[in-house]
């Protein structure tokens, strides 16, 4: 059959299924390795493990394998992390053949941990800043442009403690119902007892 183009943009990994011989794709492949982007690696790994072919690549193969991933560690999302980590399990059966295989393995998962703290934090911080949006646009909203005066009717802020900041600098009373526990603040499941006649801002 026909032969996938490893430096082709439209390269799918998937197509491997029919490359039998394994001497031969390592062949193929390590040229190119080291010149995929993160995400590709990622799910280049992903597919051979899925076909049972990164197991019996050879022990070279799998170290230079491990090299380039580890020089990843800060390009790698959290797809590219999950993927890498099952096709690292998949061919961990091989580590008993080489000590220097359990050493980058080692340091493999150190690195797959710390990416995933990066992924983490840059998750939280971008799902912070489009939570934040609505809220920085309703306080953006001046007296005069048909934002309602302050009475003395409760407001209730729902999820968004800033946005009750803001309220209160503006002369509103607050009533606060944190659903979600998040940086010290705890929350509930019910919604305050207080009676809120004001209306209610809902994130």
């Amino acid at each position: 059959g026909v032969k996938p183009d490893i430096a082709s943009e439209s390269f799918n990994p998937l197509d491997l299924s029919n490359l039998l011989e394994v001497n031969r794709l390592q062949i193929r492949l390590r040229p190119f390795l080291g010149e995929l982007p993160s995400t590709t690696l990622a799910m280049l790994l992903w597919a051979l493990a899925r076909l049972d072919l990164l197991n019996n690549f050879s022990v070279d193969m799998l170290l230079e394998i491990d090299t380039i991933v580890l020089g990843l560690e800060q390009d790698l999302t959290w797809q590219d992390i999950g993927r890498i980590d099952y096709a690292i399990r998949k061919s961990d059966d091989r580590t008993s053949e080489s000590g220097s295989l359990i050493s980058t393995r080692r340091q493999i998962s150190e690195c797959l941990v710390g990416a995933s703290r990066v992924a983490v934090f840059e998750l939280h911080s971008s799902s912070s800043q489009n939570n934040r949006l609505p809220g920085e646009l309703f306080l953006s909203i001046g007296k005069d442009q048909g934002l309602p005066r302050p009475s003395s009717d409760t407001v209730l802020v729902v999820d968004d403690a800033e946005l009750a900041a803001g309220l209160e600098q503006r002369g509103y009373t607050v009533s606060v119902w944190g659903r979600f526990a998040a940086a010290g603040c705890t929350c509930s499941v019910q919604v305050p007892p207080q009676h809120c006649p004001g209306g209610a801002v809902l994130r």
